[in-house]
């Protein structure tokens, strides 16, 4: 089943992140990093612009938006305090045909009982392959 087939009208309140793209004439999933987007409420309205540009060139489109991983909180660039705000921020954007794929709740757990080199390649800010297998379940999460 294609995503606009799967997510249009039946996604309620799903949560998604991006730097990271996948796309085909169905749907479309961008993901913002923790390095080129500040994870901020005010990056959701960017979020919220570039969907209505792509539905708007391709009103069947669905997109995916990916609520980031949290970056390692001895980093010093990280910033602990603004993914909840983030998170909260796209998901206020859900609607039919705007799904959110919640990454941030469940990385935020599981890097709450391992080390950050459990999860990422570089102990801060890009996940390893456990790390990927987390963001690949939240998205599949939203097709039942």
């Amino acid at each position: 089943m294609s995503p606009a087939k799967t997510l249009r009208g039946q996604v309620p309140a799903s949560s998604c992140s991006a730097a990271t793209r996948w796309s085909s004439s169905a749907g479309e999933v961008q993901t913002f990093g923790v390095i080129l987007t500040p994870c901020t409420p005010a990056s959701a309205e960017y979020i919220r612009q570039m969907a209505a540009a792509m539905q708007a060139a391709r009103p069947a489109c669905d997109v995916i938006a990916v609520a980031t991983m949290t970056a390692n909180p001895a980093w010093q660039y990280a910033a602990p305090e603004l993914y909840p705000a983030y998170l909260d921020a796209v998901r206020a954007l859900r609607r039919p045909g705007f799904a959110v794929a919640d990454v941030t709740t469940p990385w935020t757990w599981i890097a709450g009982r391992k080390n950050y080199h459990d999860l990422t390649g570089n102990g801060v800010n890009h996940p390893n392959d456990f790390g990927h297998r987390l963001y690949a379940e939240a998205i599949l999460a939203l097709f039942p």
